[in-house]
């Protein structure tokens, strides 16, 4: 839901803005979540902990270890459960008459059309960009400290190949596939750089001078 600024810098005063954040998992959406709630107030939907909780596992790497890796029998299946609890969670949190920033899963490109398309028209969708900088960071992220990971096609493996040598070398095209994802779905796109290390209040600012001004 693209704003001008006058309606956007409205909304967020009123605490009445929708602002959901896209992106890949470790670019700084969930930090960017919690700076603009200690600035705004704006409460913070983190729909990956929400997921989690309606699939009953504890935490992040529970998560993690349910989902499995791409080349485990149970992960397609497991994949599709997951996107339909995130569909729901998305058209739940989405309902709310208050406004919020969301905190989107990196998974959040693959739920269903009209979940998405309610995504677009109820919130501000601002694509933190990844840069080439931060691609093997990501990668080194992932590999060390991973998360729930869906590959939708992205991943191949060879007849004689290891699964995680194929996750390593699938891995950049799944990043390509993403960001070109995230760029479609999202109103407005900014650079991850643009937003490190900046306080709350900067960062609102920041997208506001990023909308329209009429």
């Amino acid at each position: 839901m693209i704003l001008s600024r006058a309606a956007y810098d409205s909304a967020l005063n009123a605490g009445t803005l929708k602002l959901a954040f896209v992106g890949m998992s470790n670019i700084g959406k969930s930090y960017a979540s919690r700076a603009i709630n200690k600035a705004h107030g704006l409460p913070i939907i983190d729909n990956d902990a929400r997921i989690g909780e309606a699939l009953g596992l504890a935490d992040m790497q529970a998560l993690a270890d349910w989902m499995h890796y791409p080349d485990h029998p149970d992960h397609k299946s497991r994949a599709k459960t997951y996107i339909q609890r995130e569909d729901d969670i998305l058209a739940q949190s989405l309902a709310r008459e208050t406004g919020g920033v969301y905190d989107l899963t990196g998974s959040v490109i693959y739920c269903h059309d009209a979940a998405l398309k309610t995504l677009k028209q109820r919130a501000l969708v601002v694509h933190i960009a990844a840069q080439k900088s931060d691609f093997a960071r990501l990668e080194h992220l992932f590999f060390n400290n991973p998360k729930p990971l869906i590959w939708d096609m992205q991943f191949t493996q060879g007849p004689s190949q290891d699964a995680k040598s194929a996750m390593r070398e699938s891995y950049p095209k799944l990043l390509k596939s993403r960001q070109t994802a995230y760029q479609e779905l999202s109103d407005i796109s900014i650079n991850s750089n643009k937003f490190r290390d900046l306080s709350g209040q900067a960062m609102t600012n920041l997208i506001s001078q990023s909308l329209p001004t009429n």
